[in-house]
């Protein structure tokens, strides 16, 4: 086998955190047993496949099922760190500038910014029993020079790419956010927020 064999047991809910406090709410999914028909087949109970089959049924009122070898969440989409926030890059922002362009780039963000929002919507309109935590994603300059590299790229988001970022300094850090020995500020950036993962994919 390539991987534990853990990854290999789908019928079978992995011991963490999330499943021990995965709540009351149950998915009743069936084995597939015989030949069914439907409009569209999802295959992956994950976020990707369960918020497609969510908005078929719901924006187009299509008949879909979602098929998965485990059970609802059963893989990375309910076993994840819990953080619902922008992605990153690989490449920098001046890279990524000279590479694609200022308007790519600032639509590259913008499309991560609703993703999120609509996480927020999702779990407040559905009311899925997910609580969400906190409002935002920190970066900490753990340097002076790391510090004013995070601040020239603030400067960046909010003049060229029109995503809202926050400075802060060392002191309002320390007293909004955490300490450390090695801190010279930070800065941050909305929407983000923590999520129970398999809650969510369970609610969805």
């Amino acid at each position: 086998m390539l991987f534990d064999d853990n990854m290999y047991q789908f019928g079978t809910p992995q011991a963490s955190f999330w499943e021990a406090t995965a709540g009351d709410v149950a998915v009743d999914a069936p084995s597939l047993a015989s030949t069914e028909s439907c409009d569209v087949a999802i295959i992956g109970g994950g976020y990707t496949g369960l918020s497609a089959a969510y908005h078929l049924a719901r924006d187009y009122d299509i008949d879909v099922r979602v098929l998965d070898a485990g059970h609802i969440g059963w893989g990375a989409s309910g076993r994840n760190g819990g953080f619902c926030g922008p992605g990153g890059s690989a490449l920098g922002l001046e890279q990524m500038f000279a590479t694609y362009g200022i308007d790519a780039v600032r639509h590259f963000y913008q499309v991560q910014n609703d993703a999120v929002n609509l996480v927020r919507e999702l779990i407040e309109g559905e009311q899925i029993d997910s609580p969400m935590q906190g409002d935002i994603e920190l970066c900490a300059g753990h340097s002076q020079k790391a510090q004013e590299h995070l601040e020239h790229e603030a400067a960046q988001f909010n003049e060229l790419l029109d995503v809202p970022m926050e400075v802060y300094s060392a002191d309002e850090f320390r007293e909004r956010f955490f300490d450390s020995a090695q801190l010279f500020g930070g800065i941050g950036q909305p929407p983000a927020f923590g999520i129970h993962p398999l809650r969510y994919a369970r609610g969805l």
